[in-house]
C-alpha cells in the first residue's frame, strides 16, 4: 500500500464532494492501493473557483428591511378546546365572501352582526346551516363571566381581547337567551321539511293499505285460489277451506306440476284466468299503488313525527322564557310560527292515527295481527312475483311459438 497522499490545501472553502470513503485494509485489496493520484496534474485554481463556497455579502443596513415587531397574544378567557372550536366557526363567517362583504360594508365586528341577524332573523346573513353551527358556540359561565369582567374595565383595550372573547362578549353576553333563540329559529326553519316528509309517507302508506281494501280483482284471484286449492286438498286435513294466510300465496309459484316442463300452479291460475276471468289479471294494475306504499315504513313515519313534536315542545318550552328586548327584536315571529305549527303538526297526527285504523281494518280482512306491520310489505312482494311469474310464462309462450315457426 502506497504512502498517504499530500493534498494541496485550496485557499478557499471549498463544496464538499460526498463520496464514501475507504478505510486501512479495505483498500489493500483494491486497485486503489496502486494508483498514484498525487501525480496528477490539476488546474486547482480553476477547481477552486467553480467549486468554492460563495462568500455571504454584508447587508447593507441602509438597505436592510426593519423587522415588524412581533404582536403580542390577545387575550383569551376561554379554554384551548372551546376556543379551537368556535374559532373555526368564526372563520367559517368571516371567510364567506358575502358575510365578509357586509362586515365591511358594515364596518362592524364579527359578533355584532350575528346578533343583529338573530333580532332580526336575517336569513341573508344567517341561514339554516350556519344557525346550526353557531348552536354548538357555548362555552362555561365562569369563563363569560371573567370575559365581561375583563371587558368592564376601562384600562382594557377590546383590540387586545381575542376574537372568540369578543364573539362572545357580543352574542351570548349582549343578547339574553342568545342560544336558545338560534334553538328556536332553528326548529321553526327545519319544521316545515320534516312534517311535509312525514305527510309524503303517511299519504303513500294510506295509498297502499286503501287499494288493498277496495280491489275487486285480488278478491276474485282469492276465490279461485280457495277454489284450486280446495280441488288439491280433497279429502285431506287441509282441504274444504273458505281462507288461508297471505304467506300462502309465496306457495303458488313454488308448486311445480308433476311432468318437468309443464309449469307451476302459478301458471295454471294465470292460464285459468286468462281463459275464464280476463279482468281478474288486472289486479296489478288495481294495486299499483302498493308498490309505492312499501317505500314507506311505520317505523320511520312514527319516528319521524314524534321527532317533530319533541322539537317542537322544546322550541315552546325554551319560547316561554324569552323577553323582546326592543323594537328591533323579530322574536315574536318565531312563536307565532311555532304556535302555527303545533297546529299543523296535531293535524299530520291525526292523518296517521286514520291511518292506522285503515292498517287495523286491513289487518282484520287478511287474519293478521294489527300490532304487525308487515302486511303491505308482504303484499308487495308477492304483487312483484306474481307479475314476474306473469312476464316470464309470456316469455315462455313466445320462445314456445317462435321455436314451432322455426
Amino acid at each position: 500500500m502506497g504512502a498517504q497522499k499530500t493534498v494541496a490545501q485550496p485557499a478557499k472553502k471549498m463544496r464538499a464532494f460526498h463520496w464514501n470513503k475507504l478505510r486501512g485494509p479495505q483498500i489493500n485489496t483494491t486497485l486503489f492501493k496502486d494508483l498514484q493520484a498525487d501525480a496528477i496534474d490539476l488546474d486547482t485554481t480553476l477547481l477552486e473557483n467553480m467549486f468554492c463556497q460563495p462568500e455571504k455579502k454584508a447587508e447593507d443596513s441602509a438597505d436592510k428591511a426593519p423587522k415588524k415587531p412581533v404582536a403580542p397574544p390577545k387575550v383569551t378567557h376561554v379554554n384551548g378546546k372551546t376556543l379551537q372550536a368556535v374559532g373555526i366557526y368564526v372563520k367559517q363567517l368571516t371567510n364567506n365572501k358575502e358575510f365578509k362583504d357586509i362586515m365591511i360594508s358594515t364596518n362592524k365586528d364579527v359578533g355584532v352582526l350575528v346578533r343583529e341577524a338573530v333580532l332580526s332573523l336575517d336569513l341573508e346573513i344567517l341561514n339554516f346551516d350556519k344557525i346550526s353551527m353557531l348552536i354548538g358556540g357555548v362555552t362555561d359561565q365562569s369563563e363569560l363571566d371573567a370575559i365581561k369582567a375583563w371587558a368592564a374595565n376601562p384600562e382594557n383595550n377590546l383590540d387586545t381581547l381575542n376574537e372568540v372573547d369578543k364573539y362572545f362578549l357580543h352574542t351570548t353576553l349582549a343578547l339574553p337567551h342568545f342560544i336558545e333563540r338560534l334553538k328556536c329559529w332553528k326548529a321553526v326553519l327545519s319544521f316545515e321539511e320534516a312534517n311535509n316528509a312525514n305527510m309524503q309517507e303517511i299519504i303513500l302508506m294510506q295509498k297502499g293499505l286503501r287499494c288493498l281494501r277496495s280491489s275487486k280483482q285480488f278478491k276474485k284471484v282469492l276465490e279461485i285460489l280457495i277454489h284450486i286449492g280446495n280441488f288439491m286438498n280433497f279429502g285431506t286435513r287441509t282441504g274444504n277451506t273458505v281462507g288461508f294466510e297471505l304467506e300462502s300465496l309465496e306457495k303458488v309459484a313454488e308448486t311445480r306440476a308433476n311432468v318437468s316442463g309443464k309449469g307451476t300452479l302459478m301458471d295454471f291460475l294465470v292460464a285459468q284466468c286468462d281463459k275464464h276471468y280476463p279482468n281478474a289479471l288486472d289486479l296489478t294494475s288495481e294495486l299499483a299503488n302498493l308498490e309505492v306504499a312499501a317505500k314507506a315504513s311505520f317505523d320511520k313515519i312514527d319516528m319521524g313525527i314524534k321527532e317533530v313534536v319533541m322539537q317542537l315542545k322544546e322550541a315552546n318550552s325554551m319560547a316561554s322564557s324569552i323577553k323582546p328586548v326592543g323594537p328591533q327584536d323579530k322574536f315574536q315571529q318565531v312563536l307565532d310560527q311555532l304556535a302555527k305549527y303545533d297546529m299543523d303538526a296535531k293535524d299530520t297526527q291525526m292523518v296517521w292515527e286514520d291511518v292506522q285504523k285503515d292498517w287495523e281494518e286491513v289487518a282484520k280482512m287478511f287474519a293478521k295481527d294489527s300490532t304487525s306491520k308487515r302486511i303491505v310489505e308482504e303484499r308487495r312482494r308477492r304483487v312483484k312475483k306474481s307479475e314476474e311469474e306473469r312476464r316470464r310464462r309470456a316469455k315462455k309462450k313466445s320462445e314456445e311459438e317462435e321455436r314451432r315457426r322455426r
